[in-house]
């Protein structure tokens, strides 16, 4: 079964997105995750990111067995993390 695809911006308005997001990524983030939740999916085919922006949503992510990742293991996913609180 074929998982759905998280929210997120579509067309024109993702690649903008996608545009800021890697040149001031802190204000874009958060305006994501008030518009579309923790979850984000940006990108299409082979150039794709999920975005997960909160606690729960994380430790959900961390819970998952390897076999559900890409290379079998969950680390691989990671890109960066930013946010005014970063402990």
């Amino acid at each position: 079964m074929a998982a759905s695809a998280p929210p997120g911006p579509r067309g024109f308005g993702e690649l903008a997105v996608l545009r800021r997001l890697f040149q001031d990524p802190t204000p874009v983030l958060d305006e994501l995750a008030a518009t579309y939740g923790p979850v984000v999916g940006l990108g299409r085919g082979p150039a794709r990111i999920v975005v997960v922006g909160g606690p729960a949503a994380l430790r959900d992510l961390f819970a998952l067995p390897v076999d559900r990742f890409r290379w079998n293991h969950r680390f691989n996913v990671l890109g960066f993390v930013v946010g005014r609180d970063s402990r």
